[in-house]
């Protein structure tokens, strides 16, 4: 569970005393913080399975993708990767807001603690704010309000944070959709010819959805085990050498 490191302040007026750690469950937003909201994993189970079934519908066995000389197919895949991470880079910001909401009698250090979606930036911004505002208040109760409403805000932040992580489905939903209209196949592609298609279309845009960095990983690794393949001996006299 995250944790705040806040001042505790002194009874009365006073300098602020030995530090302690708060929890940000003590901001009683009602957030499942460990996950993310319902809404959002069936949104993305919904986009999964659109993406899929589009893929297939786009799919021509009789069009097979063929990489010209000297390119592989694993580099086409990297480039659908890095082309559907810069799509969604202006979406990501504004993706996996949470719905804020209090008691009208809790007010925070600012004010009236807001109702409504949150974002992951104002979420941050007011966190910052309420904590600065704990850690310099000499008035116990001042510092107080505003370490809970520091702590709200915190939960707040931490489920937009997982809300945002269910973005990968709709990452995957437009890889599959790729690998269907271009028949670019990862498991075709490592020679695995007995899988079915549609399977390699959902693995496909699953890979590509991940994002570039471990498709770049995942390809090297294969890159690397098929060069040993082919050319035994040369790895044998390296790890000899």
């Amino acid at each position: 569970m995250t944790l705040m490191k806040v001042i505790k302040p002194a009874q009365g007026v006073g300098a602020p005393q030995d530090g302690v750690d708060l929890q940000a469950s003590t901001g009683r937003s009602g957030k499942p913080l460990i996950r993310p909201e319902f809404a959002y994993v069936a949104i993305a189970a919904g986009v999964l399975i659109v993406g899929a079934i589009a893929g297939i519908y786009l799919d021509d066995p009789k069009r097979p993708y063929h990489a010209p000389d000297g390119i592989s197919v694993f580099a086409v895949l990297l480039i659908a990767a890095q082309t559907v991470e810069r799509l969604l880079e202006p979406i990501a910001p504004f993706f996996g807001t949470t719905k804020a909401a209090c008691l009208p009698s809790e007010s925070g250090a600012n004010g009236q603690l807001p109702t409504g979606r949150v974002t992951k930036a104002k979420a941050t911004k007011a966190r910052d704010r309420a904590l600065a505002q704990s850690l310099v208040s000499t008035d116990s109760l001042a510092a107080a309000i505003a370490t809970t409403e520091a702590a709200w805000w915190q939960e707040l932040l931490d489920q937009t944070r997982r809300n945002t992580a269910t973005l990968w489905a709709l990452a995957s939903a437009l890889g599959m959709a790729f690998a269907g209209g271009l028949g670019v196949l990862l498991l075709q592609g490592v020679g695995a010819a007995r899988a079915p298609r549609w399977l390699d279309i959902i693995v496909t845009g699953i890979a590509i959805g991940g994002g570039s960095k471990p498709l770049h990983d995942l390809i090297q690794n294969i890159q690397k085990s098929k060069e040993k393949k082919e050319n035994p001996s040369e790895a044998t006299g390296q790890s000899a050498s």
